[in-house]
């Protein structure tokens, strides 16, 4: 099944499915971070450029801590787009992810 038709049966169903948008952090495309909070109990990623794991998982709670991560522009639904807005952070301000 090609993408195209995963994504017709879906809306059949009733889902909404819509691309990812991205945003450009120097040189580097990644993904945009939520810009709405998701619903209580949501697991999300930050990236985390001071721990070696460069992303740490939450549940969204709608606490402080969640709003100030949403606000800062922080929070990805995946590991790999959270790694993704880490590695970018460094890379642009002139440091490398080895």
């Amino acid at each position: 099944m090609t993408e195209e038709e995963m994504i017709a049966e879906l809306r059949k169903k009733g889902y909404c499915v819509v691309k990812p948008e991205f945003i450009k952090i120097g040189n580097e495309n990644i993904q945009k971070p939520l810009m709405e909070y998701p619903p209580i109990g949501t697991y999300y990623y930050v990236a985390d450029i001071k721990n070696g794991d460069m992303a740490e998982c939450f549940t969204w709670q709608g606490s402080g801590f969640d709003m100030r991560c949403l606000q800062h522009g922080l929070v990805h639904l995946t590991r790999e787009a959270a790694l993704a807005h880490g590695e970018a952070l460094i890379k642009v301000s002139g440091g490398t992810c080895e």
